[in-house]
């Protein structure tokens, strides 16, 4: 789950939320937080001014790194089709 908003910087920032209750090891919370934000950064080079704040929900430690990937690249998708300038 993905929510967005738009900031007064020009570049977009990120948060990864995961809960304790989910994933009880900080290591798995960590990796988790380290693959979620090098996807980030492969696929959000284009965004502007967005804050994104991502919640990872359980199950999400058992995707492949590509899956996770498929599912950030359709998210940066729809963020780009929000952020695009809207026609008059």
């Amino acid at each position: 789950m993905a929510y967005f908003m738009p900031n007064r910087v020009r570049t977009w920032r990120a948060a990864v939320s995961i809960s304790k209750t989910k994933y009880k090891l900080a290591v798995e919370r960590n990796l988790i937080r380290r693959q979620v934000k090098a996807i980030m950064r492969e696929q959000f080079c284009n965004l502007n001014a967005v804050d994104v704040l991502v919640i990872i929900n359980q199950g999400f430690l058992e995707l492949t790194f590509k899956e996770k990937q498929t599912i950030f690249l359709n998210l940066c998708q729809k963020l780009q089709e929000l952020d695009a300038p809207k026609p008059k």
